[in-house]
């Protein structure tokens, strides 16, 4: 505990591997009872008083133990730390702190150096499930200097973590990179573990996870059904690992514009959790705000609502409002909302998502920009093209900032507000007057890019099966004919202000000289 954080410590970091617990309970009760350590009501954390812990940190220093008490705190780190899956997040909050300690102990040998960097992997995925991408990928970094300073190279562990490598830099942004890192190692895995193994299986599904944010839907799609196929042959149908898969083919089969598919493989994927899982667990969640998302899609609006509603009820229950994942319940319950017509109520969630957005993430997120987008989207359908506007610039702003200028994204983003803008004065351009709201917010869908269109929850069934490629081109193409008429109307604007300068000035010349001629001045 003396080289530890001052902070609590789990009893599972104290208690050694074999000890009874009641051995372990005899121990802890003696250091009690010198009032040496105090412990929670529970007995499962313990904490030493701060004195005592300066007075230990001293004494094991004149003994010149320290190092080795270091030593064997960074073992049982490396060992105990979790691997950072949703349900172990908990325990990683509370190991963390010494975790962080830990890791800065100097360490020499090979043996203290590659538990050093075990201890950062696993940290590394931990903080990545925190959205705190660049303390991830540079723990991961270290951890890959390490493996690769004891020339691991083809190790599975290093292959892991060029793995974690990989799907960091995915939710970084730089998904091209993060591709690279990911193909290397899951081919690596597949050579060392066989290509039909778990764990092979794992490394396939974050391959396509970035594939997807690529837009390369159908390779996507053919990992996810690989994976799909393989886990229900060896885990079974019912299995969680099974209907994970099940829930990751729903999104590429949304976005090939297969969305009674997709929404079949969701109700599976859901059905099947629900007799497995607790209702507060995070893949139950996942799987069911994706149900969600589609059913909206699918103009299916009452079953959408009631869906996103006790998803959103149940979230709140477990971590009250303002947390991230409230956020997407929130998000997809005004998105029904507004197809029904109840803008008052959509605003308000839509402005509730981007207050949470902008609080759990960092500015430029992807997530920061598609909350203002759909606030934007919003506005501009409701004919409140100031705030919309404000909103369109400033999405605009922060995708050129993440992704530069002429990434699709901004480019996209930019022709959506061009488009706005062209059709300000379009009096037709009123819900009241279409069949139904949501055939108007299918009306006003973004024209361009159909990734945009998704965002809002509003694809266009004709343009699914569009090549990316001849979006990207036509979104270019908008743009800079929009541009190049707005320049040529202030072209010609300037012309006719300069005919109509230099048409004063002759008349002026003409005017006085025929005074000269008619009206002598001497």
């Amino acid at each position: 505990m003396a080289v530890l954080s001052p902070g609590a410590v789990p009893s599972a970091l104290l208690r050694k591997d074999g000890e009874s617990l009641l051995e372990f309970t005899k121990a802890m009760g003696i250091l009690k009872a010198f009032s040496l350590i105090d412990a929670d009501d529970r007995e499962t954390n313990y904490r030493m008083h701060d004195l005592v812990h300066l007075a230990t940190q001293e004494w094991l220093e004149s003994q010149a133990k320290r190092a080795t008490y270091e030593k064997g705190a960074l073992q049982v780190l490396a060992d105990k730390f979790p691997s950072g899956e949703s349900q172990q997040w908990d325990q990683c909050k509370k190991i963390y702190p010494h975790a962080g300690v830990v890791e800065h102990f100097d360490t020499s040998s090979a043996s203290t150096s590659l538990q050093k960097a075990r201890l950062k992997q696993k940290m590394a995925n931990y903080v990545r499930a925190q959205d705190q991408y660049d303390p991830a990928m540079k723990r991961h970094e270290e951890a890959a200097e390490a493996f690769q300073k004891e020339r691991r190279t083809r190790d599975l562990e290093t292959l892991n973590n060029m793995s974690d490598m990989g799907l960091t830099l995915t939710y970084q942004g730089c998904a091209t990179k993060g591709e690279r890192l990911l193909r290397t190692a899951t081919s690596g895995i597949e050579e060392i573990q066989g290509p039909q193994d778990l764990n092979t299986m794992n490394h396939l599904a974050r391959l396509a996870e970035n594939l997807l944010c690529q837009a390369k839907f159908s390779t996507a799609e053919r990992i996810y059904r690989r994976v799909y196929t393989n886990r229900k042959a060896i885990l079974g149908e019912g299995h969680l690992d099974t209907l994970l898969s099940l829930s990751y083919l729903g999104p590429p089969l949304e976005w090939l514009g297969r969305l009674e598919e997709s929404e079949d493989v969701n109700q599976r994927a859901v059905g099947g959790m629900q007799r497995i899982l607790p209702v507060h667990h995070a893949s139950l969640y996942l799987a069911e705000i994706k149900l969600c998302f589609i059913l909206q899609k699918r103009g299916k609006l009452e079953e959408a609502e009631s869906s996103a509603r006790r998803s959103l009820e149940n979230r709140l229950a477990i971590y009250g409002p303002g947390h991230k994942w409230v956020g997407w319940s929130t998000q997809t319950l005004s998105l029904t909302l507004r197809d029904q017509g109840r803008h008052e109520e959509a605003l308000y969630h839509s402005k509730a998502v981007v207050q949470m957005r902008e609080r759990e993430f960092p500015a430029n997120h992807i997530l920061v920009i598609k909350a203002i987008y759909t606030l934007a989207f919003l506005y501009h359908g409701l004919q409140g093209y100031d705030q919309a506007s404000i909103h369109y610039l400033d999405c605009l702003a922060r995708a050129q900032m993440s992704y530069g200028l002429l990434h699709p994204l901004p480019v996209a983003i930019r022709a959506q507000y061009l488009r706005m803008i062209e059709r300000m004065t379009d009096v037709e351009l009123n819900w009241r007057t279409f069949v139904s709201p949501r055939a108007f917010w299918m009306t006003l869908s973004p024209k361009q890019f159909s990734i945009l269109a998704h965002f809002v929850g509003v694809p266009d069934p004709q343009r699914h099966n569009r090549n990316v490629g001849v979006e990207l081109l036509e979104t270019y193409c908008f743009v800079l004919v929009t541009y190049a008429r707005q320049l040529w109307h202030r072209v010609m604007h300037m012309v006719i202000i300069g005919l109509i300068i230099l048409s004063v000035i002759l008349c002026e010349s003409m005017i006085f000289s025929w005074i000269d001629r008619r009206i002598p001045f001497s």
